[in-house]
């Protein structure tokens, strides 16, 4: 039978597996890092909403046995191919062939799950459509509820504060992400526009009664086309843009009993801020895996009621891989504070909104085999982490420079430090954020089993107007499922 093409899949023949790889196909489905695994007779498919974690699992596969061509950067035994908007098929093999929406085994006649026979009536067609778009069109609420409630809990918000206009602000994005979905899938402009005037429809119906906007509508179609040209702008990266937007918008939601074209944005302060953020990056991209299968079982025929209880049955939790992780945040947090202590001595006790936390000032600091050379002209580091087991483990380093420095001497520093610089140099930021004298940069990188951003805070130099990095940010996350 056929498999869909998600974002990018790892397609791997189970001939391949059961002869090379440790424990075979069954193993390889259990090793899924996430809730995107297909299989048929012939193949089995990872699929992956990030390009990040594509190139991670290649280097997995061939730590694992798989050959891979480094010079001509293919494989006989395994391929990745993606949707035509992502780049395709990445080398070509001879064992597949594909289309725009499925892939199958070569020399098998696809049979695709959800086809209708067309010798039944003509009009079966047409209500299965009918019954597809309300599906569809209920699972907004779902998906908006969803982000929403990932809002509140990451950013540890009163739900006074932020009520209608906020859960309105929420399904405006999920209306965005169930219509990229079913983008991916084999139908019509026609249908995609009637999906979206039966969402659209439902929102103005269910807001406008609750809400003071007489412009709701506009507002509607303003805030999902500035949403839709992210994807396109940002290519790849398009997820990390539209969270950082939607997280702007959410914000902009507090105590509000009308909903607005452009909210207001406000830059806090980036040592508390960034564990939020991250955990709200986290939950999202939980809340889109599940959207992407909750659209792949409707669009098997499955009713939405069906299709979240087969999702919560997969969703079980894995306590042998939680522990793996919670060992590994321990190694980490440990070898982290070692390293520190060994170049910056004792530090102080300094615990930071109940995370646990160390401080180090009066630099400039040197090195401590040779006490008379500088190799840090450092004002204070600090050093923190959440060690909650309700899925939140987080480690976070900053250093900061009162009067600002330059990149270009801050890429001469060793370690983490010369590495963000340089990464700044180099590298243009997911997300720029401006308040008052002080502007932001971003950089995020996500993997399997660490989330790990960058974070810049820049100053306006007083006679030259030019930027000095005041704090330079690392928090390292890891995810639970």
């Amino acid at each position: 039978m056929s498999l869909d093409i998600h974002f990018w899949n790892i397609i791997v023949p189970k001939e391949i597996l059961d002869s090379k790889y440790p424990g075979g196909s069954k193993q390889f489905k259990l090793n899924c890092p996430n809730k995107m695994f297909q299989e048929d007779e012939f193949l089995s498919s990872y699929s992956f909403m990030n390009v990040n974690d594509v190139e991670f699992h290649v280097n997995k596969l061939t730590e694992m046995g798989l050959a891979y061509d480094e010079k001509n950067d293919s494989s006989k035994e395994f391929v990745v191919l993606a949707m035509e908007a992502n780049g395709g098929l990445w080398w070509k093999v001879d064992w597949i062939d594909y289309d725009t929406d499925y892939f199958w085994f070569k020399g098998k006649k696809p049979q695709i799950q959800n086809e209708k026979d067309p010798t039944l009536n003509p009009g079966e067609k047409s209500n299965s459509q009918i019954v597809l778009l309300n599906e569809l069109k209920k699972s907004i609420e779902v998906i908006g509820k969803s982000t929403y409630k990932n809002f509140l809990i990451a950013f540890k918000l009163n739900e006074k504060d932020y009520q209608d206009v906020t859960l309105f602000e929420s399904t405006m994005s999920a209306l965005f992400l169930l219509d990229y979905l079913v983008s991916s899938k084999d139908v019509t402009k026609v249908f995609r526009d009637n999906l979206y005037h039966l969402c659209s429809t439902k929102i103005l119906n269910e807001f406008s009664a609750r809400l003071r906007n007489k412009d709701l509508m506009e507002i509607i179609k303003y805030r999902y086309s500035s949403y839709a040209e992210i994807p396109g702008i940002r290519k790849e990266k398009w997820q990390q843009s539209m969270n950082n937007l939607l997280e702007v918008n959410l914000k902009g939601t507090k105590s509000l009993d009308s909903a607005k074209t452009v909210y207001p944005t406000t830059l806090g302060d980036v040592f508390d801020e960034m564990p939020l953020k991250m955990e709200f990056i986290r939950l999202e991209t939980e809340n889109s895996y599940r959207t992407v299968r909750l659209v792949d079982e409707i669009f098997l025929g499955k009713s939405l009621e069906d299709s979240l209880l087969i999702i919560t049955s997969i969703e079980n939790k894995n306590s042998q891989e939680n522990n793996e992780l919670l060992d590994q945040f321990i190694i980490d947090k440990n070898e982290f504070l070692e390293a520190l202590i060994t170049l910056y001595g004792k530090p102080l006790i300094a615990p930071i909104n109940k995370r646990i936390g160390y401080k180090w000032i009066g630099g400039p600091f040197y090195y401590p085999s040779n006490p008379s050379k500088k190799f840090e002209d450092t004002d204070e580091v600090f050093f923190s982490y959440d060690d909650e087991m309700s899925n939140k483990m987080q480690i976070m380093i900053t250093w900061c420079w009162h009067k600002g420095e330059k990149l270009s001497v801050l890429e001469n520093y060793g370690g983490i430090v010369g590495r963000i610089a340089k990464t700044a140099l180099n590298e243009e930021p997911i997300n720029k954020a401006k308040a008052n004298k002080e502007e932001e940069w971003l950089y995020h990188y996500e993997g399997t089993v660490k989330n790990i951003i960058y974070s810049l805070v820049f100053k306006k130099d007083f006679f030259q107007k030019k930027l000095l990095c005041k704090n330079l940010s690392f928090f390292q996350s890891y995810n639970k499922d």
